[in-house]
């Protein structure tokens, strides 16, 4: 095989690129993916659907999904219209994330006071069965002062 279908230093050589791929300026960018569009332009599925695209195979699994091509010149005049043409879509990027972990916060806190009092109920309900225990024996007052001191 040649550098060329590998993507070598003579493909650079024959393209005329020099060494601008390892500097990481790739002059042809591949057309943005789905999922990628999605991620760096802040568009949904509706926005994408407006717009034309390639099927190509999932190189990924034979039999996933084909991946959606599409040119970055229309998605980003989809992100226009839909965030305004001067938008910052890094700002609004960082809003959203910083809005998903606040938001887990809140949720796991929740969640660890819903478990704390979940615990206290288990305590208060072991305290009156022991309660009820106890009197079935005839031991009611002992199974009321350790009802009263597990509830405390």
């Amino acid at each position: 095989m040649s550098w060329a279908c590998w993507g070598g230093a003579a493909s650079d050589q024959s393209r005329g690129t020099g060494d601008s791929e390892a500097r990481g300026d790739d002059p042809n960018p591949p057309p943005p993916l789905q999922r990628t569009a999605k991620d760096l332009y802040l568009v949904t599925d509706r926005d994408l659907a407006r717009l034309g695209f390639v099927e190509r195979k999932n190189p990924h699994g034979a039999g996933w999904a084909p991946m959606r091509l599409f040119l970055e010149a229309q998605v980003a005049a989809a992100a226009a219209t839909r965030h305004g043409p001067g938008a910052d879509l890094d700002a609004e990027r960082t809003a959203r994330v910083e809005a998903r972990l606040t938001a887990r916060a809140g949720k796991r806190a929740a969640a660890e006071k819903r478990e704390r009092e979940g615990g206290a109920k288990v305590a208060r309900a072991r305290a009156a069965l022991d309660a009820r225990e106890a009197a079935a024996r005839g031991d009611a007052a002992a199974g009321r002062e350790r009802a009263e001191v597990e509830h405390i």
